[in-house]
């Protein structure tokens, strides 16, 4: 019996400590590969929403569905669900709409090349969307923010890239878009509602897919502080790439050292 309380316990505190790394005030959706995937044979239909509201993205159409990878090289060896580019995606309709400010944290890649545009995430109709995409105008590549108005933010950024950290925040004048903790961009974007959340492509004309991987999504219906903000990055960075752990000091006396350092990608 005493070994089964101190189980009890332990797992308690874990699942609390695990929860507990972010603020969960505010939170509307957290979507996260190495939890709440629902797939058969590597084809995901279901991405159950960690945030406990209930918000689980599905994809209907079989030949949509994005792939689960169940393990990554070079990136901690977490597991991804992979978007083809073509037609995969995956959506929510909240049944509410939740106005501006909201704040989203996903981590993904991009590995297509060349010009071709690509929906990271977006809003689930025309009218009520906040926007992530990857676009190229006048020769020059970008990811760009965009609301219902047509108004948008953005910074330069090359196709393909390896994974990131994007911070994207909808909020009027203090509009922002971040990579792996740093700001990029720091503008006026017009305020606009969102009513449901898709995630591997642009609502506006359906056409423009994610070609990548996407590990986890975090989306806050609030702006969050800064120490709240770097919490969050802090957690995203330390799980998918962790601080490098070079051990306990050698001290050799004399001579080169015979040790060769190899780190795997990360941020």
């Amino acid at each position: 019996m005493f070994h089964k309380f101190v189980l009890f316990i332990f797992i308690f505190c874990f699942v609390n400590f695990s929860f507990s790394q972010v603020t969960t005030s505010g939170m509307k959706l957290w979507l996260k590969a190495d939890d709440g995937v629902l797939q058969s044979g590597g084809v995901v239909s279901q991405w159950n929403d960690a945030s406990g509201n209930g918000f689980n993205l599905t994809q209907s159409t079989t030949s949509a569905r994005p792939q689960f990878v169940s393990n990554t090289p070079n990136f901690n060896n977490k597991p991804v669900v992979r978007f083809d580019g073509v037609d995969d995606f995956m959506s929510v309709d909240f049944l509410q709409s939740f106005s501006a400010p909201n704040s989203f944290f996903i981590v993904y890649n991009n590995t297509r090349t060349g010009t071709t545009a690509g929906g990271i995430f977006d809003g689930l109709v025309d009218g009520s969307r906040n926007t992530f995409m990857y676009i190229t105008q006048s020769s020059v590549g970008r990811l760009l923010t965009q609301t219902a108005t047509g108004s948008f933010i953005r910074y330069n950024k090359t196709q393909p890239y390896d994974f990131i950290l994007n911070s994207v925040f909808f909020n009027g004048a203090s509009s922002y878009i971040g990579e792996n903790g740093n700001q990029m961009v720091l503008a006026n974007l017009p305020n606009q509602p969102i009513s449901g959340f898709q995630i591997g492509r642009r609502t506006g004309g359906g056409t423009s897919f994610l070609q990548g991987n996407i590990a986890e999504v975090i989306f806050y219906n609030r702006v969050l502080t800064v120490a709240e903000q770097q919490q969050v990055e802090k957690y995203l960075m330390d799980k998918y790439a962790p601080p490098v752990n070079l051990g306990a000091d050698i001290n050799n006396a004399y001579g080169f050292c015979d040790l060769t350092l190899a780190p795997t990608g990360g941020f």
